[in-house]
């Protein structure tokens, strides 16, 4: 009813920089489905969202994908806790359907493995359905974004990069919803980049000016439509296109 509410413009969530809770939760539903990404809450007592693989995700994009089981998290502290990150690693094992692997024993090392290999081809996804974790943060909650500065602890990142985590700010979240508006090709680099980021997601100016520095060093002549797999669809308006050529 809230979520509709919102919607409708009858109910305001109230400042992005204040936001906990279902209403953060809300927030966050919304920046998703503003990226074009299918997101539905998640199961009761679990994950906060879940997010399936978007038809507009396409070719090796596509077969190299996970679905999302989501995260949403706010603190009075400037970065996620290590325990927020072992939740929603529990939670892409319980519903990727590997819980199996760690009762019996296995470490969530598996988990990366698993990932690694869907992600590079090198199997066939089995009977259970591998889960790309997200962990979206609001914190310092009620300090201004112009103040925060997005970063995770040394331990933090460690764990979010063994365990294929991805981990994005609100802020972050929005700029990649900003930034993407008008620019279908924006988007796949953003769902691209939640695949294949093993710790803090980058800020879409710093992914284009990777891309950019790799065409500039390694792709004279490289047909700028596929970059380094990403997509079979031309990557076109991101301010590439005097790179390549």
């Amino acid at each position: 009813m809230c979520e509709s509410l919102v919607d409708d413009s009858v109910l305001s969530l109230g400042p992005d920089d204040h936001l906990s809770g279902h209403p953060l939760e809300v927030r966050v539903k919304q920046l998703f489905t503003d990226l074009g990404v299918p997101i539905q809450f998640g199961r009761e007592g679990y994950e906060d969202l879940t997010a399936q693989i978007p038809d507009w995700v396409t070719g090796s994009l596509r077969s190299t994908s996970m679905p999302l089981a989501i995260e949403v998290k706010s603190s009075k502290a400037p970065s996620p806790s290590t325990d927020d990150l072992r939740q929603l690693d529990d939670w892409v094992f319980d519903l990727s359907g590997e819980e199996f692997a760690r009762k019996g024993g296995a470490s969530s090392e598996l988990a990366r493995r698993a990932q690694f290999m869907v992600a590079t081809g090198l199997f066939q996804r089995p009977t259970v359905t591998p889960y790309k974790g997200v962990l979206v943060f609001n914190g310092a909650i009620s300090t201004t974004f112009a103040t925060r500065v997005d970063s995770l602890q040394p331990r933090d990142e460690e764990f979010a990069n063994k365990h294929a985590l991805c981990v994005t700010t609100l802020l972050r979240l929005r700029t990649w919803r900003d930034f993407s508006i008008g620019k279908p090709s924006a988007r796949l680099v953003f769902w691209g980049q939640l695949q294949h980021t093993f710790g803090l997601l980058k800020n879409p100016v710093d992914v284009i000016d990777d891309m950019r520095h790799h065409m500039d060093e390694f792709g004279k002549g490289m047909d700028r439509t596929i970059w380094l797999g990403i997509s079979e669809t031309p990557l076109v308006g991101l301010g590439l296109e005097d790179s390549a050529n």
